[in-house]
């Protein structure tokens, strides 16, 4: 069988790696998802420099294409790499 070409914009193409590993079903109240997505928010924050639950900054995950995240940048007042709010910046944004 042979993948469909897809015209929509973006990378939409997916690895057999990727493919496999979604063919497990994960709900957001699983136990496994939840040490996930703490372990993957814990190591964005040690990338910016910031202590998990120490340095007053927090990693929110949004889910959404490279449009969706270039507009919550284009929403934010400015960027400050490290790009890091405080939970009050975050609720600021809405």
């Amino acid at each position: 069988m042979t993948d469909k070409l897809l015209f929509t914009p973006g990378p939409l193409t997916t690895s057999a790696t990727v493919k496999s590993a979604m063919l497990r079903d994960a709900g957001s109240r699983d136990r496994d998802f939840i040490q996930t997505v703490r372990s993957i928010r814990s190591r964005l924050l040690a990338l910016g420099g910031a202590a998990p639950g120490k340095s007053g900054y927090e990693c929110i995950l949004m889910q959404g294409s490279g449009t969706v995240a270039w507009a919550v940048l284009a929403k934010s007042e400015a960027y400050r790499p490290p790009l890091l709010v405080t939970p009050a910046e975050a609720m600021a944004c809405n």
